[in-house]
């Protein structure tokens, strides 16, 4: 039930809300590089879904659960090769990765605490 509300709440803020309201993220240029903001947002929203399933105190193994979220963290961009108005971009699938695997990194020892039994 836990896991279902966190993924519900994810895809409401992921995915219905910027269809909604249609904007887009601004590239800030600095020292002579330009930081899409974008990049950032996708880090943010993986991990932060793997932080609220660490905190949630989900009866599922990490060792089933962080392969489920770098799957979709994957399928989201993959999925994006065969939607007409989305475009795939290698970049984003990085930070999704990395955003789940920051949150492995940084909740690793609650989550082998908890499920240590």
């Amino acid at each position: 039930m836990k896991l279902s509300l966190i993924l519900l709440g994810w895809v409401t803020i992921t995915l219905l809300i910027p269809a909604a309201l249609h904007f887009s993220l601004p590239v800030v240029p600095f020292d002579g590089f330009h930081f899409h903001t974008d990049y950032l947002v996708h880090f943010l929203i993986f991990a932060m879904l793997t932080a609220a399933a660490s905190l949630a105190n989900l009866r599922i193994k990490p060792v089933i659960l962080f392969p489920f979220f770098l799957a979709t963290a994957a399928l989201v961009e993959v999925c994006q090769l065969k939607i007409p108005s989305r475009t795939y971009n290698p970049y984003d699938l990085i930070c999704n990765l990395s955003g789940v695997a920051f949150s492995l990194i940084v909740f690793y020892k609650r989550f082998k605490n908890h499920h240590s039994d």
